[in-house]
C-alpha cells in the first residue's frame, strides 16, 4: 500500500495546512508543463493530496494502514467486504475477491483505484442554484413576493420528466436486465474487486422507452428561461440567504430537484440607515426649538409620528423611539428608531433677531 505521507514528505501528525504546503511545493516542482517537470511524481503527489486533504478519506486511510493494510489476517468483514485472506507476502491470496459497496473504505478505494461506486436507481438530484437579488428597505421590513426569471433545467413538459414519447412502450433494459446497475470486476493490488455501476443504457432506471421524447431527446429535462415566484419574509437582513427546497435545477426520471439559494442585498435608503433591527435617522431642528423644546414630525417606515424634543437638547444627541425600527426576522416585534438631532444655526438673521441674541449673550448664554 502506498505511503501517502511519505509521498508528500510529511509526518502522520501533520496539520492540514502543512499537508497543503507540502503538496503545493511538490506540484510546483514536478508540474509536467514546467521545464524539468516529472509527470509521474506530479500525479503521485496529487493522488496523495486528494486523500490526505479530505478529513473523511484521511481517517479511512489511517485506519486502513494502521490495521496493516492489505496484509495477512487483515479483517475486511467489518467494512462490508466478503470473506477471504491475504498471502504471507502481504498481497492478495490466490482467489481473493471482495465486494465494493457503500460506506466503509468506498471513498478511498474510488480515488486510489479509479472507479466509482454509484449504484443503480434514480439519477442524482438536480444542481442547486444560487442567485442574488436587490431589495428596498421597505421590502425587507414588510416582506414581499418577487417575480423572478431563471435560466435553468426544468422538467420536460411533454414527457413530465420521464423521457418517453407519449404512448411509447417501456421495455426492460437489456444491458442490466432491469436491475439499473451492472456488475464489474477490477484487478488491483488488492486482488479482484467487484463493484456495481449505474447502467449507462437506462441511467439506472432499469427500463428504456421504445421511443424517446421528441422535445427532450429522452433526457426528461430541458434548459430554458422560466418565471418563478418567491416570498421574502419580513425582517430580512442585508446579505441574508433564503433556501427554497426543490426550486433549483430539475433532475430527470423522478430524481429530486436541487434547491434555490437567494442572497438578499438591501439597497441604500435615502433617509434611514440600518444596523440589525434598529433604524437611524437624522433630523434638523431650529435653534429656538433646541432651546425651548418642541414637538416635531419624524418619518418612520410605518408612517409619521410626533416626537417631543426636550428643551436644551444638544446637537448630535440621539432620541430613542422604541418599537419603530425594522421588523424582526422570524420573531415578533420590531427594533428601535434612533433620531439624531442636528441643530441648524441661522446664517442670515434680521436686525431684530441679532439684537435679541446680543441681549442673550450679555446674560451668559
Amino acid at each position: 500500500m502506498k505511503d501517502y505521507y511519505e509521498t508528500l514528505g510529511v509526518s502522520k501528525n501533520s496539520s492540514d495546512e502543512e499537508i497543503k504546503k507540502a503538496f503545493y511545493k511538490l506540484a510546483h516542482k514536478h508540474h509536467p508543463d514546467k521545464a524539468g517537470g516529472d509527470e509521474k511524481r506530479f500525479k503521485e503527489a496529487n493522488e496523495a493530496y486528494q486523500i490526505l486533504s479530505d478529513k473523511k478519506k484521511r481517517q479511512q486511510y489511517d485506519q486502513f494502514s494502521s490495521q496493516g493494510g492489505p496484509s495477512s489476517g487483515w479483517d475486511f468483514s467489518q467494512q462490508g467486504f466478503s470473506s477471504g485472506g491475504f498471502s504471507s507476502q502481504g498481497g492478495p491470496a490466490s482467489g481473493w475477491e471482495f465486494n465494493f459497496g457503500e460506506g466503509g473504505f468506498g471513498d478511498i478505494f474510488s480515488d486510489v483505484f479509479g472507479f466509482g461506486h454509484e449504484r443503480g436507481g434514480a439519477s442524482r438530484g438536480g444542481k442547486d442554484i444560487s442567485i442574488e437579488i436587490p431589495l428596498t428597505l421597505e421590502d425587507a421590513a414588510f416582506g414581499v413576493e418577487k417575480d423572478l426569471e431563471l435560466n435553468s433545467n426544468i422538467l420536460c413538459e411533454k414527457c413530465n420528466g420521464g423521457g418517453a414519447e407519449s404512448g411509447a412502450k417501456i421495455n426492460t433494459c437489456k444491458k442490466c436486465s432491469g436491475k439499473g446497475f451492472v456488475q464489474e470486476k477490477i484487478q488491483s493490488i488488492l486482488g479482484t474487486i467487484s463493484t456495481q455501476r449505474k447502467c449507462s443504457e437506462c441511467s439506472g432506471r432499469g427500463s428504456v422507452p421504445e421511443k424517446l421524447c421528441s422535445q427532450c431527446a429522452g433526457k426528461g429535462i430541458v434548459n430554458k428561461k422560466h418565471p418563478i415566484k418567491i416570498k421574502i419574509p419580513v425582517g430580512m437582513p442585508d446579505g441574508g440567504i433564503l433556501e427554497f427546497a426543490g426550486r433549483g435545477e430539475a433532475a430527470p426520471y423522478g430524481a429530486k430537484s436541487g434547491n434555490l439559494f437567494v442572497r438578499v442585498r438591501i439597497m441604500p435608503h435615502k433617509i434611514f440607515a440600518r444596523e440589525g433591527d434598529d433604524l437611524f435617522i437624522k433630523k434638523n431642528i431650529k435653534l429656538s426649538e433646541a432651546v425651548l423644546g418642541a414637538e416635531i414630525l419624524v418619518e418612520t417606515l410605518w408612517g409619521k409620528i410626533k416626537l417631543k424634543i426636550p428643551s436644551g437638547i444638544s446637537s448630535g444627541a440621539e432620541i430613542k423611539v422604541k418599537g419603530n425600527g425594522m421588523s424582526k426576522l422570524h420573531k415578533s416585534g420590531k427594533g428601535d428608531l434612533f433620531v439624531k438631532i442636528e441643530i441648524e444655526t441661522p446664517k442670515n438673521i434680521s436686525t431684530k433677531a441679532k439684537k435679541i441674541f446680543e441681549e442673550i449673550k450679555t446674560e451668559g448664554y
